[in-house]
């Protein structure tokens, strides 16, 4: 063991890349990815494919059809709302500034 042994060179077969139909992989029982614990209580990957390709769905966009009138409607009361915030922060800043007058002076 005093020298270093290069290792030693196998044939290897090569292998080749096949595509597997999906009629094969439809009918096939599901196979757990990762071993588990024989005591434990079976996993239903079948489920969990099933919940997956449910919630990919619902990730799909909607359109909804909405009335024109009913869109700027919105809109107007959006702006309204944003126009009375904009009018408090004014009439705050304007208190704000009044309190820090009358701190000063006394």
């Amino acid at each position: 063991m005093d020298r270093y042994a290069g290792p030693e060179f196998v044939a290897v077969p090569q292998y080749e890349i096949i595509e597997i139909p999906d009629e094969y992989l439809e009918g096939a029982a599901v196979m757990e990815p990762f071993p588990r614990d024989r005591r434990s209580i079976p996993s239903d990957w079948a489920a969990a494919a099933a919940a997956a390709a449910a919630e990919e769905e619902m990730n799909e966009p909607e359109y909804i059809v909405v009335p024109e009138e009913a869109v700027i409607e919105a809109l107007e009361e959006e702006q309204d709302e944003q126009e009375l915030r904009d009018r408090i922060a004014e009439i705050a800043q304007i208190l704000n500034e009044r309190a820090t007058r009358r701190s000063r002076l006394l």
